[in-house]
């Protein structure tokens, strides 16, 4: 009986091809090159000698001291603020207090821009005072200011690009 086993057992795996795959030949593996670290003597002394050369090439340049012109003021291009009528307008002192202007005035929140006032973080304008633009900002359409003229000059401060003409 167990013969008999013995020999159904080999027909199953000759059957199923299990005997052929299990018989086939193993890859050897591929031996990896043996790589020496650093460049070998020979090849450093090459590029030492071709740098030397390299450099040896290159034409000299000699500096030659020149006289530096005078530094000239020149006048610095004013703005008018344009407000329509009976409108006065908040300067944010910061980028942050501008955007909290346009909401108060968005939802006509009149403690708020008060309170910002008070805090020193903002100031009004008139139309018709002159500034000096330092910086815009394109993707909220302001424009950074200094004031020239009016009751604020030399104060810095943001508001709408719509108003600087």
């Amino acid at each position: 009986m167990r013969r008999l086993l013995t020999v159904l057992a080999a027909a199953a795996v000759l059957l199923t091809g299990c005997a052929a795959i299990s018989a086939a030949p193993t890859p050897t593996p591929i031996p990896e090159p043996t790589v020496t670290p650093g460049p070998t003597p020979d090849l450093e002394a090459t590029v030492q000698v071709r740098v030397a050369a390299t450099i040896a090439a290159l034409p000299t340049v000699t500096l030659v001291p020149t006289a530096t012109p005078e530094p000239t003021a020149t006048p610095v291009p004013t703005v008018r603020i344009n407000l329509p009528p009976l409108v006065s307008w908040s300067v944010g002192v910061d980028y942050m207090t501008v955007l909290e202007i346009l909401e108060a005035t968005i939802i006509q929140n009149r403690a708020a821009l008060s309170r910002l006032r008070m805090e020193g973080r903002a100031f009004d304008v008139s139309d018709g005072d002159r500034a000096v633009v330092l910086e815009r900002e394109y993707s909220m359409d302001l424009t950074r200011i200094r004031m020239v003229s009016g009751s604020h000059v030399g104060k810095v401060g943001w508001l709408p690009s719509k108003y600087v003409r």
